[in-house]
């Protein structure tokens, strides 16, 4: 009886030990299944984000070459046939005086510069980043033409100490110099906006 009490007595510790085996394993897996979860969700937000930030930058460059085609509208197809052909071309002064002057607001490049900001234009592949670069740097130089249109139109309104060709150069550049950017702006929107659509 004596050597019963004590045989049973000792599968104690035995049983014990398997509880805090059991235990041990059960919390390591929780920890690993916690963490699996943890970074699988974490890459999924990260993921989304980034579609989301590319999706804005696509809704933006639609717009910028929507606002661009408006801008075309009222131009000769002639001259916007010999632009799209030559990527510029000389015009008579006639054709010239059939444009007005005017001035737009800068078109936006908010969503592209968020982009770069986040680190997110990494995920783009190389030939839709080269592509994107490029319609933004074609945005960049029509904004800039239109500044320089703005302060050209200013020196010609206020000074009379310019020369008549200077005021005529200054004149027909404020008329068709920034707007005939746009015309080979289409294209060029349009080739990263078809590579960012192939990569949603």
């Amino acid at each position: 009886m004596h050597n019963l009490y004590l045989s049973a007595y000792s599968n104690v510790p035995v049983n014990n030990n398997f509880d805090i085996i059991y235990g041990l394993v059960g919390v390591v897996l929780g920890a690993l299944i916690t963490f699996i979860l943890t970074v699988t969700w974490d890459k999924y937000k990260e993921k989304r984000r980034f579609k989301d930030a590319m999706s804005s930058v696509l809704i933006e460059l639609k717009l910028n070459r929507d606002r661009m085609k408006g801008v075309l509208e009222g131009w000769p197809e002639s001259i916007k046939k010999r632009f799209g052909e030559n990527g510029s071309v000389n015009m008579t002064e006639q054709e010239v005086m059939q444009f007005n002057w005017s001035w737009q607001k800068p078109y936006t490049n908010d969503s592209w510069q968020a982009l770069i900001f986040s680190g997110y234009i990494t995920h783009l592949s190389p030939e839709a980043r080269q592509k994107c670069f490029k319609a933004y740097d074609h945005i960049h130089s029509i904004n800039f033409l239109g500044k320089l249109s703005l302060d050209l139109f200013k020196i010609v309104a206020s000074s009379n100490t310019l020369d008549q060709k200077t005021r005529t150069n200054f004149d027909q550049f404020c008329r068709v110099g920034p707007s005939g950017m746009t015309i080979l702006g289409d294209g060029i929107l349009g080739e990263a906006i078809s590579s960012l659509e192939s990569e949603m």
